[in-house]
């Protein structure tokens, strides 16, 4: 059985119980108490919680995520640009393209590339006089050293919403198999309970044929 399934029956058969009181002493009688029925009522609506907040932290990881890739972009943009005109004003310059990690392709992993990156606008500033002559201000290091560190924050705003998102649907998940085992005891015992009234088992949503 599908878990909205499985939610939807608890549901009726919590609602039921609730509104029939002899039912409920029914079922007492062979060991489903009332508590039990509290107890059904307690795990849907931690069920209706947990996907309620699962629903909105998914939500703001897509967002995250969208704002952390349009962020690497628009930095990118400004870093490849320093860049090229860094490569111009060192070449043949050992030390200072070691440097600011000047030669080789740039890294495509996100940690790769924010390493360079950020390489190159912690250690640019020291060398604007070389720099200043192919057309790079230090404003323009400062502002492009801001950027970087929009990406790095916008990195982490994204984890931590994954994060979150994944510990609520691991909880989820959890209240679901405890629901399962709610309705597999409560259908046990009202097959026995009720075997000679099978009207009754249908009034749950249980097939007596």
């Amino acid at each position: 059985m599908k878990q909205s399934q499985q939610y939807e029956m608890a549901r009726l058969i919590v609602q039921i119980l609730q509104g029939d009181e002899d039912k409920q002493k029914t079922l007492a009688r062979h060991g489903f108490e009332r508590k039990r029925v509290q107890d059904g009522q307690a795990v849907l609506n931690r069920i209706d919680l947990l996907s309620d907040e699962h629903h909105q932290h998914d939500g703001a990881k897509l967002q995250a995520s969208k704002i952390l890739q349009q962020t690497r972009k628009d930095a990118h943009q400004f870093y490849i640009r320093h860049l090229l005109l860094a490569r111009v004003a060192f070449k043949g310059s050992v030390e200072p393209s070691r440097t600011l990690q000047l030669d080789g392709p740039r890294q495509e992993s996100l940690a790769g590339w924010l390493k360079q990156s950020t390489a190159f606008y912690r250690n640019a500033p020291a060398l604007i006089g070389e720099l200043s002559q192919v057309g790079i201000t230090i404003e323009e290091l400062q502002q492009g050293e801001a950027q970087i560190q929009a990406v790095a924050q916008a990195r982490v705003k994204q984890a931590n919403c994954t994060s979150v998102a994944q510990r609520l649907s691991k909880q989820r998940q959890a209240a679901f198999r405890e629901l399962h085992a709610w309705l597999k005891d409560f259908r046990y015992v009202a097959r026995y309970a009720f075997q000679n009234d099978p009207q009754q088992l249908e009034a749950f949503g249980m097939i007596t044929a």
